[in-house]
Parts: C-alpha cells; sequence; structure tokens
C-alpha cells in the first residue's frame, strides 16, 4: 500500500502455503485428529525457477509428502500484486487423513466473507446458529475475502471446495479420506493426481471497495486464446461485413453487478440475460449487447414476463435492487 507496505502473512504453526496432512479417524464429516501429521517443512524438497518473463516469474516446489508425489507453481507478476498458486498432487490413498493447504493472514479485525451461490455470506455472522461441526470447515464457491475497514485480501480458487476457516487464517481443504457411506467399499480414497488452482490478491478497503467478488469470477473464467489459420488462397469477400477491433457479447457498466448467466431462451427466439447485484445497492445498470435490441423485459426465474425495459440501439437499462437476482430477456434485431 504505496510507501506503507502491510505484512499480510501471519504467525502460525504452518508456514504459508505450506502442504500439511493430518490423521483424522472419525466417520464421514465429523473429526476426530490424532495429533499425528505430516508437513512439507519437514520433507526434503527441490525448489527452482521455471520460468523468468516480463510479464511473471515462477517458482517451483517438488517433492512428496507422505508417498505422494507433490509439486507447487508459485507465480509472481510484475505489474500486479496478485500471487497464483498451483498445486498438483499424485495422491496415495491414504486411509483416514486430510490434505490441507495453509492460509495464515494477517488481517486485525478481519471479517471473513465467502461466496455462496448467488451471495456473499460473513463467517458466523450470515449462518445458520449450530449449522456447522469440526474445526470450522465452510463450502466455498468461487472466492473467500478477509478484510477490515483499511485493507484485505481475496483468495480465488478454480477448485471450490472444503475451506476451514479459523480466525483470519484458511486452509483449503484438498483431500479428505475418511470412511463414509458414500462408495461400495465405504472409503472415500481419493487416489490419483489432483489439480489445485489458487489465486492471492490483495486489495485496499473492504471486500465491497475492492469489488472481490470479481477476481473470484474472473480466476474461475479464464480468457481463452484461439489461434486459427486460412489456407494460402483463401480471400475475404469485401461485401461481407467485417467485425470491429472489438467486440463484447454482454457488457454492464457498473462494478457492483455482474453477468452471470447468457443464454438462448427456452420458449422463445430470444436471449436469457442474469445479472446479480453483490453489494447492497440500489442504482441503475446499463447493459451493452453485440447487437440492437428490438425489445427487451425482466423476468421472474421461470423467464414468464413481468415489466419491458427501456431499450435503445444496443442498450438496455435496468434499475438494480440490493442483492438482487434480476433476469432479463432480449430479442435482438437481425442485422
Amino acid at each position: 500500500r504505496g510507501s506503507h507496505p502491510i505484512e499480510l502473512v501471519g504467525d502460525d504453526k504452518y508456514h504459508f502455503n505450506e502442504i500439511v496432512v493430518l490423521e483424522d479417524v472419525a466417520v464421514d464429516i465429523e473429526e476426530k485428529f490424532t495429533g499425528r501429521e505430516w508437513r512439507v517443512a519437514e520433507e526434503n524438497v527441490k525448489t527452482e525457477i521455471t520460468e523468468s518473463g516480463p510479464v511473471r516469474a515462477t517458482v517451483t516446489i517438488s517433492g512428496k509428502i507422505m508417498n505422494s508425489p507433490f509439486k507447487q507453481e508459485i507465480s509472481i507478476y510484475n505489474n500486479s500484486p496478485r500471487i497464483d498458486v498451483t498445486i498438483y498432487i499424485d495422491w496415495e490413498g491414504r486411509k483416514n487423513t486430510q490434505v490441507r493447504l495453509a492460509f495464515p493472514f494477517n488481517v486485525p479485525n478481519g471479517t471473513v466473507t465467502y461466496e455462496a451461490p448467488y451471495a456473499a455470506v460473513r463467517f458466523d455472522k450470515d449462518e445458520i446458529p449450530g449449522s456447522y461441526r469440526g474445526s470450522g470447515g465452510r463450502w466455498i464457491g468461487k472466492w473467500i475475502d478477509i478484510s477490515n475497514e483499511k485493507y484485505g485480501v481475496t483468495i480465488a480458487s478454480r477448485t471450490s471446495g472444503g475451506t476451514i476457516i479459523q480466525g483470519t487464517k484458511v486452509y483449503p481443504l484438498l483431500l479428505n479420506v475418511s470412511f463414509s457411506c458414500g462408495d461400495i467399499l465405504l472409503w472415500y480414497h481419493n487416489k490419483g493426481e489432483h489439480t489445485f488452482e489458487f489465486s492471492i490478491l490483495p486489495h485496499e478497503g473492504s471486500w465491497k471497495d475492492a469489488y472481490a467478488f470479481r477476481h473470484g469470477w474472473e480466476f474461475t473464467n479464464p480468457v481463452i486464446v484461439d489461434h486459427r489459420t486460412t489456407t494460402l488462397f483463401y480471400k475475404m469477400e469485401e461485401t461481407k461485413p467485417k467485425l470491429p477491433e472489438k467486440l463484447s457479447l454482454c457488457s454492464i457498466n457498473v462494478p457492483n453487478v455482474m453477468v452471470s448467466v447468457f443464454k438462448k431462451s427456452d420458449v422463445e427466439n430470444k436471449w436469457i440475460i442474469r445479472a446479480i447485484e453483490m453489494c447492497g445497492r440500489n442504482g441503475e445498470a446499463e447493459l451493452t449487447l453485440a447487437k440492437d435490441v428490438e425489445e427487451a423485459y425482466e423476468t421472474n426465474l421461470l423467464e414468464e414476463e413481468i415489466g419491458k425495459l427501456e431499450a435503445k440501439n444496443n442498450k438496455v437499462r435496468l434499475k438494480v435492487s440490493p442483492h438482487g437476482i434480476h433476469t432479463i430477456s432480449v430479442k435482438l434485431k437481425h442485422s
């Protein structure tokens, strides 16, 4: 934060970004730890720089945890505070184990907020009392954030799953091999190769000030590069329209509202767009489509029209409510 850096890594018995295996002899979702544990910090590992360029650099740590080979790729960026962590582990399937990753953060008086479907949930404040057991595990969507009023950090994940939350320390649960009623042998061995991807982004202000949820959605929906070639004698027909240098299928003009769905209507020759307001604010949003709009309606979740929306050229205006889930039906003009 400018000339006043802040140490975001807190004190903990485990190192930051360390893989730890705990022995857990409980059944199913219960927990009963024996105190036995295996840590990467106690193993012989190999550390090397595997990428070094103008955009980013990557350090790779490889070795074994128990009898399972693993590799961690840690990438830092030249013009961004973002840090990406990718973990590959070939798990042996040992019974009665929890494999965790340690992210002990230092955010004094920090509040932990995590994504649930179409919502942001504050840990231990917006939850049903007595609905969780064990050491604080929660099922996390695309992101989890730890913030106070001045600063915080967002962890995005492409491999959503259980995360143990203890104060401002979070421990993503990578693997869990427990006795359960889940398969024919009553064990989830999780044997084989697994990949886990995280992206850590510090920010100023609260998660709402930083629009932290956008990092989660952007990380889990990466840009897909498509490189194509044509035959040597291919020639563009001059009479056909050409695409502009820049074109978005659908964009929105306010950062607190996200487009989560763009799909064909189930019943008509129209398109359905779902927009969600994440920060608890009233206001207006403007959708910009790739083509001009003939008509637009707000609908319910069954795609039944409940009100006509203002549409002009390729833009649609929408009134948004705090934490609202808004569904829009649009009919595009044919070009």
